[in-house]
């Protein structure tokens, strides 16, 4: 992989207007939440949607190996390093309100965005506060909580379609959200904002429920330590946590790799575990519900 062609597009690019932050031998572990995985070749943080778009263009012309992530709260990197081009996100977080519609960059934490909504007396992501999700991530897995879900309040998303080579933009009903799914699942687009329908309430409970939602999570959720929040999908009539605590596997350790004893649905990094600690973990576990349980988890969280 001729990595002197991508950082001669960067340059150029950052010689007319700054462009991109890229560094070589990036340290994965300093952008996933659960702190594992080797360095990744290239790591690239676009400063606009623009300067998204161009660099997606200019990968996928080259047939480039690259992966684009938000928080990375959801992913587990490889030990082994990435030999590609990893795009991060997270300083694309521009967003504004019009009226009660709200208007946001891929990169803008979701938590910011309730909090901010919450202070215009806007309703409506309450429950998403505390999520550590970006909102291009959120839209990807239609991330919620507490019953409510990304795909309540989005009127449309705009993303770059690696298939055209154009920007689009989806409707709620074409992103064709459902549970900690969507269209991206299965076509190749890359969500670069979004837009969203708040509805006007009273500022002190809008502010009172973020803070009982961050108060349960809190309670609940093993936060003191990395972690990248549910491990699985919640499955149909049950709850992941529960049959892994009834299968007995609560405080069970591979390495640095544990089972919250706190919440069963989160493994959390003890201390030096590696990714191939967490992932032989997940494999023990989904194989222990079954055994138990008869119950096949499925796997929120991704590898690469």
């Amino acid at each position: 992989m001729d990595f002197s062609s991508v950082l001669d597009f960067l340059s150029f690019k950052n010689e007319k207007e700054k462009s991109y932050d890229f560094y070589s031998d990036f340290k994965m572990s300093e952008c996933c939440s659960f702190k594992v995985g080797g360095n990744a070749r290239l790591a690239i943080f676009p400063l606009s949607e623009g300067a998204l778009e161009s660099l997606l263009q200019f990968l996928d012309k080259k047939s480039f190996t690259y992966k684009l992530i938000g928080n990375g709260t959801n992913l587990i990197p490889s030990d082994d390093g990435f030999d590609g081009a990893l795009i991060i996100t997270t300083k694309l977080s521009s967003y504004y309100f019009d009226g009660n519609i709200l208007h946001a960059e891929c990169g803008a934490p979701l938590t910011k965005l309730a909090r901010k909504s919450g202070e215009r007396s806007l309703s409506g992501m309450e429950n998403l506060c505390g999520i550590p999700a970006s909102v291009g991530g959120a839209v990807y897995m239609n991330s919620g909580a507490y019953n409510s879900q990304i795909s309540d309040i989005l009127i449309s998303a705009k993303c770059y379609n690696h298939k055209t080579g154009k920007i689009e933009v989806y409707t709620n009903e074409e992103m064709q959200f459902s549970y900690r799914h969507s269209l991206c699942h299965h076509e190749k687009i890359t969500v670069l904002s979004a837009v969203f329908k708040l509805s006007e309430g009273n500022s002190d409970e809008i502010n009172a429920r973020m803070n009982e939602v961050v108060k349960k999570r809190k309670d609940a959720q093993p936060l003191t330590f990395p972690n990248a929040g549910s491990i699985f999908k919640r499955p149909q009539n049950n709850f992941a946590g529960k049959l892994i605590e009834e299968a007995g596997l609560k405080g069970y350790r591979i390495g640095g790799a544990e089972v919250s004893t706190k919440h069963a649905g989160f493994i959390i990094n003890r201390g030096g575990a590696t990714a191939e600690d967490i992932q032989n973990l997940i494999n023990y576990v989904k194989e222990k519900v079954l055994l138990h349980s008869g119950v096949s988890l499925e796997c929120e969280v991704e590898f690469f």
